[in-house]
């Protein structure tokens, strides 16, 4: 029996799919610790990364089966200099081991469309931490708009969103802005007596993107409640995202009716968001076809692996 193994790798925790060659599962899905070089370390990435190609290979239910294949999409593997990297990694990885198995390194993107679409072939907009959008063709080419990070972009992404929040609480209570249920819900979250405490908090040394994208989480909440100041923060943030992706799109004629992938937290819990990123886009480009993913980055990883590395592959 041969089974494929699929790694969707981020900056907080990595998952694995593992299939048959009909794309069945073997295994429930594995977590392992977070890959993301640049959010862990290489050297920790890497640690993480091995322990859980250990755990599979050494799982009982795959005990007399040989790994036929495995894809791979790492946040942080992006350059040329990434991909060597890991590709000696995982060649090392092997050799210690004593074991032999055909690897691929593709994108988040790539992985996310292949478990839409079953084919990494299409338009990927991620809203989750950050934001990011990608195209990719039939022939091969690649084409990005945004990922550069909370201080040069990340707009429509969960800090972007988060920080709104944040600064749309001290905006209200300089009265620039009406009153605002994010005040009470930041107030809560936090166990603050006043709001004005805010400021302590935010500019602790340890204070991490991640922690700031979390109120993110708050402003979804007041706005299914009805909250104007967040709904506006969500509307706005969702059109600038839609006016990235369109960008993208202008690249390539192809694009403008093409299938569009959204994903991550922001566009699965904030309603509006995805509505107004849909109406947006859609207005600007009328054929295209919108798309959630049925599965997750992992299992999309996995598809490619056996599509890639079977010695007979599917016929689509």
């Amino acid at each position: 029996m041969a089974y494929y193994i699929g790694i969707d790798g981020g900056g907080t925790k990595t998952e694995a799919a593992i299939y048959g060659a009909n794309a069945e599962w073997l295994l429930p899905p594995l977590v392992g610790g977070p890959t993301n070089p640049y959010a862990n370390g290489r050297e920790n990435a890497l640690s993480e990364l091995i322990g859980l190609l250990d755990r599979i290979h050494g799982h009982p239910g795959l005990a007399g089966a040989d790994c036929a294949g495995v894809c791979l999409g790492i946040a942080g593997i992006a350059t040329p200099e990434e991909r060597s990297w890991l590709t000696a990694s995982l060649q090392q990885y092997q050799q210690q081991r004593g074991r032999a198995f055909p690897a691929a390194i593709r994108s988040e993107m790539e992985i996310s469309l292949m478990a839409a679409l079953d084919r990494p072939v299409g338009i990927v907009a991620i809203s989750g931490t950050g934001s990011i959008t990608a195209g990719y063709t039939e022939d091969g080419r690649t084409f990005r708009a945004g990922g550069w990070g909370h201080l040069l972009g990340d707009e429509g992404s969960g800090y972007r969103i988060g920080l709104l929040t944040l600064q749309a609480a001290m905006r209200s209570h300089d009265r620039v802005y009406p009153p605002t249920a994010i005040t009470e819900a930041v107030k809560r979250k936090l166990s603050l007596s006043e709001i004005t405490g805010l400021k302590s908090y935010i500019y602790q040394a340890d204070i991490s993107k991640r922690d700031i994208a979390a109120f993110a989480e708050l402003c979804i909440e007041a706005c299914a409640a009805g909250d104007a100041i967040a709904s506006e923060i969500l509307r706005g943030q969702a059109t600038e995202l839609a006016d990235t992706t369109a960008a993208l799109m202008r690249q390539e004629p192809a694009f403008g009716s093409a299938d569009v992938v959204t994903i991550g937290s922001i566009f699965r819990h904030g309603r509006l968001f995805r509505a107004q990123y849909l109406r947006r886009l859609s207005g600007l480009f009328p054929h295209l076809r919108f798309h959630e993913p049925t599965r997750s980055p992992a299992e999309g990883a996995a598809l490619l692996a056996r599509d890639m590395f079977s010695p007979h592959p599917p016929i689509v």
